[in-house]
C-alpha cells in the first residue's frame, strides 16, 4: 500500500504553496502571477484559485500544523493515526 509518509509529504507540499499564495495575495500581489511564479500548472490554476477563494488567510497555515502532526505520526514519533490526520487535512482543504 501507499506509505503515509508519502501522502503527508504531498499534502504538505500543496499546503505550503497554498499558504504562500494566500500570504502573497494578502500583501496585495496578483494571484495569477503568484501561481505562475510558484509553478502551479496552467491546468490546475482554476482549482487552486477556487480553493484559495473558499478559505480565510491563515487557514493553510493551520492545516500545515496538522500536516506536521501527521508527519510525526507517520514516522512513529507519536501514537496518532497519520491516515486520520491526513483525511482531516484533505477535508479541510476541500471544504469551508
Amino acid at each position: 500500500g501507499i506509505e503515509p509518509v508519502i501522502v503527508v509529504w504531498a499534502l504538505t507540499r500543496e499546503l505550503r504553496t497554498l499558504a504562500l499564495l494566500t500570504d502573497s495575495v494578502a500583501r496585495g500581489a496578483d494571484l495569477a502571477n503568484g501561481m505562475r511564479k510558484n509553478g502551479v500548472w496552467q491546468n490546475r490554476q482554476t482549482l487552486v484559485r477556487n480553493c484559495i477563494g473558499r478559505h480565510k488567510h491563515g487557514d493553510f497555515h493551520q492545516l500545515l500544523k496538522s500536516a506536521s502532526r501527521a508527519d510525526q505520526a507517520a514516522k512513529g514519533q507519536t501514537s496518532s493515526d497519520p491516515w486520520q490526520i491526513s483525511t482531516d487535512i484533505v477535508l479541510g482543504i476541500s471544504t469551508r
